[in-house]
């Protein structure tokens, strides 16, 4: 009769749980170098959501195409030249001819937007002290136009002027018209000191999401 112990059932067990572990942690280092998982390696689909860090994802480590997604529609027109103004009773905007447009709609579906007019003005008051403004107005494909935001002038100071306004869905984006208002006691000469005109103009609407009601 030999000397051997013979294996217990535990002591088979405890040997099975080694070499599993220390095998498994030898094929993780041989097929997984540091670094060595690239783009190749990744199927489509595989990176989801819940194998992403919360919070771990940067503007600054997106494409330019896809931040421009983000952002939403751009729309823009600038002007570095000099336009007068035409004669315009300072009454009411809405009864004076477009200075500047900017067009919203493209055959596609109505959106909000955030518009914006940045320039400078100048007028001169002439012979009379009535009070000049420019403003926002939103031209309607039917009904009333509105006037979204409007700043008053005074004096012959040359002023930068910004006027901001949201355009909601139901207007179905329309034309958005900046105007101003000259008094017809003025002589009319394009370059007299007491016309009106306006320099440096930028417009622009950027698509925004969803708009909290007041």
């Amino acid at each position: 009769m030999s000397g051997r112990t013979p294996l217990s059932f535990a002591n088979v067990i405890a040997c099975l749980s080694l070499f599993v572990a220390l095998s498994g942690t030898a094929v993780a280092a041989v097929a997984l170098d540091r670094d060595s998982v690239g783009s190749r390696e990744i199927r489509d689909g595989a990176v989801r959501s819940s194998e992403l860090l919360d919070g771990g994802v940067r503007i600054g480590d997106l494409s330019s195409g896809a931040k421009g997604a983000l952002l939403g529609d751009l729309r823009t027109t600038d002007d570095e030249f000099v336009r007068f103004v035409a004669s315009c009773d300072g009454g009411d905007l809405t009864d004076c001819p477009d200075h500047f447009v900017l067009g919203l709609a493209d055959g596609g579906p109505a959106r909000n937007w955030h518009v914006q007019a940045k320039f400078q003005v100048g007028f001169g008051t002439g012979d009379t002290e009535a009070t000049n403004r420019c403003g926002l107005v939103q031209i309607r494909s039917s009904g009333p136009e509105v006037v979204l935001d409007e700043a008053q002038i005074a004096g012959d100071i040359e002023q930068t002027i910004a006027l901001s306004a949201v355009v909601k869905k139901p207007a179905g984006n329309p034309v958005i018209s900046l105007r101003c208002t000259e008094q017809p006691e003025t002589d009319g000469v394009p370059g007299s000191q007491d016309v009106g005109h306006t320099v440096f103009v930028r417009m622009t609407a950027l698509e925004v999401g969803k708009v909290r009601e007041n």
